[in-house]
């Protein structure tokens, strides 16, 4: 069995983002919703089993903001680079990294614990627009988080979730190409909005039917493809990464499964000890 990423989930479900599409808000919360202290000796097992069947990348995440829970992050980074694991990501919004100076301290130490990446979730390129998903009336400047990030010697994913009226289109998703490559980003991510089959939320799951791409990977594909975009991988769980002029772009998905029997996407860790491999189920449940 290969696991492709070990996923860990911080804090609660406080968020100070208020996005219309928000999964976390979709599916079960499998006891986030209360803060707990996070069970260390199901950890220790957790990373010990996922350095066993390969895992290099550690994704530090959760069900809702995790950069609220600074000091839980710089915990768990310190435990996972002694478990070797040699890459480490954090997974934000970016807002309260933007509006609390304070926390560039915490990068600069996150930074020399052994964090390699922070990936930015948006929904557009634009400043503005992007705030209308994410912080409605109060624009945050991503891009500029992202250049301070490089300045701290941090790779840089851009995480952008396609929404109809916003990035919907093939030249919404060139500019926002552009903008990565204006600015040095490593990796950029893009994927449809989608939602369970059992939403728990069911106001979210009714701006996810109106606002869905239908088969916009699949045009961004073709597309690539025209533009002799060279494919550099297939991952299991079915997202394809491109190199585009020298942009590495990955089309993905939002789904947890894999397409390989053998492989398990993401193997995720709950504070109160739990370890499952599904978001959306509670009875995918190893420890």
């Amino acid at each position: 069995m290969k696991i492709n990423t070990f996923t860990v989930v911080v804090g609660g479900t406080a968020c100070n983002a208020r996005c219309p599409y928000c999964v976390s808000k979709m599916t079960p919360d499998c006891g986030v919703n209360k803060v707990t202290e996070p069970n260390w000796r199901n950890f220790d097992i957790a990373c010990k089993f996922a350095r066993d069947a390969g895992t290099s990348t550690a994704l530090l995440t959760g069900k809702g903001e995790p950069t609220l829970y600074p000091n839980v992050i710089g915990l768990y980074v310190e435990e996972l680079r002694k478990h070797g694991f040699p890459f480490i990501e954090l997974q934000t919004n970016g807002i309260a990294l933007i509006t609390e100076s304070w926390l560039e301290h915490q990068l600069k130490l996150w930074h020399d614990m052994g964090l390699t990446t922070v990936s930015i979730s948006i929904a557009h390129p634009d400043i503005v627009r992007n705030a209308e998903i994410f912080r409605p009336g109060k624009p945050y400047d991503f891009w500029g988080l992202a250049d301070k990030l490089h300045e701290l010697s941090f790779s840089v994913r851009i995480n952008c979730t396609m929404v109809r009226g916003y990035v919907d289109n093939l030249s919404d998703f060139r500019f926002l190409v552009a903008r990565c490559q204006d600015r040095g980003i490593e990796q950029l991510t893009v994927r449809e909005v989608a939602m369970p089959y059992d939403s728990k939320d069911k106001e979210e799951a009714k701006f996810v039917e109106e606002h869905e791409v239908y088969g916009l990977s699949g045009i961004l594909h073709d597309q690539l493809e025209k533009a002799g975009a060279t494919l550099l991988l297939r991952l299991p769980h079915g997202g394809m990464v491109y190199d585009w002029y020298g942009q590495n772009v990955c089309l993905n998905n939002c789904l947890t499964g894999s397409t390989d029997p053998d492989d398990i996407r993401q193997l995720i860790f709950f504070p109160d000890g739990h370890l499952r491999y599904d978001w959306r189920y509670p009875g995918a449940i190893i420890l």
